[in-house]
C-alpha cells in the first residue's frame, strides 16, 4: 500500500499515517469490507501519536467521533475540529473485525509517518 501514496497528498499528520481513499481497486485488494467508503492506512508511524492501539497498514478508518470518514481530505477536516487534549474515537476495520480506538489528541508536530 505504501507505494500507492505521495506524502503531499496522503499524509494525515494528526494521526501519524499515510492514508488512501477507499476506492474500487483498493476494495478488491483488501477483500470483503463492511463499508464502501473510508480511508485505508497505507503506512503508520511507530507510535501513531497518542493511540494506545496504533493504526496499522491495511486498517480502514470509517468514522471519527461518529462522523463518516469518506476521504483523506475529509479525515483531515474532521481531525482539525478536535482540539489538543480532547478525547476522540475512531471506528476501524482490521482483519475483518470492527474495533473502536479511543485516544487523546496530541500536537501534530510530535508525530510523523
Amino acid at each position: 500500500l505504501a507505494d500507492l501514496v505521495s506524502p503531499e497528498r496522503n499524509v494525515v499528520l494528526r494521526l501519524g499515517i499515510l492514508g488512501l481513499d477507499l476506492a474500487e481497486d483498493l476494495m478488491k485488494m483488501l477483500g470483503p469490507l463492511r463499508a464502501k467508503g473510508g480511508v485505508v492506512v497505507a503506512a503508520a508511524a511507530g507510535n501513531s501519536g497518542s493511540l494506545e492501539d496504533p493504526l496499522r497498514p491495511g486498517d480502514v478508518i470509517y468514522t471519527l467521533n461518529q462522523q463518516p470518514v469518506t476521504s483523506v481530505e475529509a479525515l483531515r477536516g474532521l481531525l482539525a475540529k478536535v482540539s489538543v487534549g480532547e478525547a476522540a474515537v475512531l471506528q476501524v476495520e482490521r482483519a475483518g473485525a470492527l474495533r473502536y480506538i479511543a485516544f487523546e489528541m496530541t500536537d501534530p508536530a510530535t508525530t510523523s509517518p
